[in-house]
């Protein structure tokens, strides 16, 4: 009998959690976020904060790009692409059931987003220093070209496997147009990055010594960073992946 009246109980808890559950056209949210793996696959296949989406809160209404990141950050949000309008996001109340690695890496991309929108439309801040192979470089020696700027360190895996990649850009889009400078900043010292570039190769100047730079002055905390900067030294996008560098220079290098 007692067995009898746990099974009921556990098929009405579930009957509960079911109306519960939410469910945002014909997507069940609440359980996409339960299953941590399930709801990596959706951010990295169906969402890319880096792009110029449709922000919208969790009321529907719009928002700007910068107030979403905030609201992300506080980790109790998800954000959820309209399946109608691929670059509509809007938020979510997080689930209160949600497993705790959504909401914090949603809070991880909330923080980095925040300082990468809130650096577009600005100057890149003042430059002056020497490459690898002794070529002074500033803001106003780097004007009248479109700028793709890597920031890295010999110690981060991330910004060493992307090299074949990055490569791959700079040789794209060195044969596509003449107006595009390749120019990465390093934390380390000349002599580390030309014992370690010998053996990996980087085909973009590379400056080294500016860990302060990067860290202070252009208050990066993730790396790699690739920033964009157009022929007046103003920042178009700060991203963070390759895959999100692809997309910015297809945007507004092939327009």
């Amino acid at each position: 009998m007692k067995l009898r009246i746990t099974i009921v109980l556990l098929l009405l808890m579930l009957g509960v959690q079911a109306q519960t559950d939410l469910v945002y056209k014909d997507l069940n949210i609440s359980a996409l976020c339960r299953n941590f793996v399930q709801w990596q696959q959706y951010q990295d296949t169906q969402m890319a904060l880096y792009s110029n989406f449709e922000a919208l809160d969790e009321n529907g209404i719009s928002i700007s790009r910068l107030a979403f990141m905030q609201k992300l950050e506080t980790g109790t949000f998800v954000c959820i692409a309209d399946p109608g309008q691929p670059q509509q996001y809007r938020l979510f109340p997080m689930p209160k059931d949600a497993n705790p690695g959504v909401g914090a890496i949603l809070s991880e991309l909330g923080f980095n987003g925040i300082r990468q929108v809130q650096m577009e439309g600005q100057d890149f801040p003042l430059l002056d220093a020497v490459d690898l192979s002794g070529k002074r470089i500033t803001n106003e020696s780097l004007k009248g070209n479109y700028v793709v700027i890597k920031c890295w360190y010999i110690h981060c895996p991330v910004c060493v496997k992307e090299f074949p990649e990055v490569n791959a850009l700079v040789q794209e889009y060195s044969n596509l147009r003449k107006d595009v400078v390749f120019l990465s900043l390093a934390e380390d010292s000349p002599e580390q990055l030309k014992v370690f570039l010998a053996k990996k190769k980087l085909d973009y100047l590379v400056i080294p010594n500016t860990k302060d730079f990067m860290n202070i002055t252009l208050g990066l905390n993730a790396f790699p960073t690739h920033f964009l900067l157009d022929k007046e030294g103003k920042i178009i996008k700060v991203v963070g992946s390759v895959d999100a560098l692809k997309w910015v220079l297809q945007t507004y290098l092939r327009s």
